[in-house]
């Protein structure tokens, strides 16, 4: 870590105490999985948080002025699965000690995949990282949608640890908001306030915080540790995020004032995350290699496909006639087809399989095959060798 860095790390952090926020309380009240596909085997698993923030928190930095987008609690924090093309969807009341102009919900989907990511990059203080696949946020009374453009493949998420004595979070601070007050890009963020709350403390404690402001976005992917980053560094972080390959969600989130603090949370998230489709192998083809102009020969073909599918067949016979696509059959099924050749001569038997409803097609097998102008001389010469001759040359030298 460089000089530069180590000046604007701000404070390590030994938390011994945190404060209790206002009582908040939250209850989960329905979960629905609406099916649309029976397919096996491409579900999507996740962790989902639902975050609650004031806009202007209760809580004021070394500056005296308030953290923005201040962590509250998570009115939901758990692990989802859904299948592909399915929607799951969940209805969450929540109360709290909250405006209704001064209250946001953040929801944000975890990938289950893990990865190693350092809260002291480049190699310090190490965690599991969990990176973010979508994220949506709404006000009461609003409707929020995770963002899919041509630049960005989802809404990034920044989630910074802060300290209220920290003076170097109240210069981090005004950098994060003006990115996000620019609407420049579909991006949130998160203060979570260590030292006034224990549920603040308890989400950095899975990021592994030691110093702060530390800035975590898309749950570790890009790390920003101090002040001492400019706002283009900042923005750079937030581009990177936003352009990597993330399952294909579609998720929103609605939020509505019940009154007295009270907020109903919907999320519903449907994963459209098309499947990686495997082409059926490359088929097999025996039967006879040699036959009789006019008369039908017979041949068996079969293959599988690595995702289970059925599957069809296409015959090129060599004399410029085709079989078309046969089938459907299910993989691992033999078939037998039939052809007559009309012409002495050699012919490759070409087969491909394709898969449905995909459609991906496998490689070509193929046989040769002869109809020879005489079956009797044809096995003749097949077995003659020139080696036979050489007695009979003897007697005329």
């Amino acid at each position: 870590m460089n000089e530069k860095h180590m000046k604007y790390l701000g404070i390590a952090i030994f938390i011994m105490f945190v404060m209790p926020i206002s009582s908040v309380t939250g209850s989960l009240s329905n979960i629905v999985l609406e099916n649309h596909s029976d397919t096996v085997g491409n579900e999507y698993k996740g962790r989902l948080r639902i975050a609650v923030v004031e806009i202007e928190s209760r809580w004021r930095m070394a500056d005296h002025k308030p953290f923005h987008y201040g962590f509250l609690e998570y009115a939901f924090d758990d692990d989802i699965t859904i299948q592909y093309l399915d929607t799951y969807r969940n209805t969450i009341s929540w109360s709290g000690d909250v405006n209704k102009n001064n209250v946001m919900v953040i929801a944000a989907v975890y990938n289950s995949e893990k990865h190693t990511a350092y809260a002291v990059p480049p190699a310090s203080r190490p965690f599991e990282a969990h990176y973010v696949d979508a994220v949506a946020a709404a006000k009461p009374g609003e409707t929020g949608s995770n963002t899919v453009n041509d630049q960005f493949t989802h809404t990034v998420l920044c989630e910074i640890g802060s300290l209220s004595t920290c003076p170097h979070c109240s210069e981090l601070a005004p950098i994060i908001e003006a990115i996000f007050e620019s609407g420049d890009y579909p991006f949130y963020y998160i203060e979570f306030v260590v030292d006034k709350n224990p549920k603040a403390n308890q989400r950095m404690h899975d990021y592994n915080l030691y110093y702060v402001p530390d800035a975590f976005y898309d749950g570790g992917k890009e790390v920003l540790l101090g002040s001492g980053y400019d706002k283009a560094t900042h923005e750079r972080a937030i581009k990177n995020c936003g352009k990597r390959d993330v399952h294909d969600l579609d998720m929103n989130l609605s939020v509505n004032w019940v009154g007295k603090g009270s907020l109903e949370i919907t999320v519903d998230i449907t994963n459209k995350e098309a499947i990686k489709n495997n082409p059926p192998n490359i088929p097999t083809i025996t039967g006879p290699t040699e036959g009789k102009v006019g008369v039908e020969q017979s041949y068996t073909i079969v293959t599988t496909d690595p995702d289970g599918d059925n599957v069809y067949y296409y015959i090129d016979w060599g004399d410029n006639t085709t079989s078309g696509w046969l089938g459907p059959y299910s993989s691992g099924e033999s078939i037998t087809a039939n052809h007559t050749w009309n012409d002495r001569g050699y012919y490759i038997i070409k087969v491909k399989a394709k898969d449905d409803p995909d459609g991906d097609e496998s490689d070509w097998q193929w046989l040769k095959v002869s109809m020879p102008y005489n079956m009797q001389m044809y096995h003749i010469l097949k077995h003659f060798s020139w080696r036979n001759l050489i007695p009979l040359l003897k007697l005329f030298i």
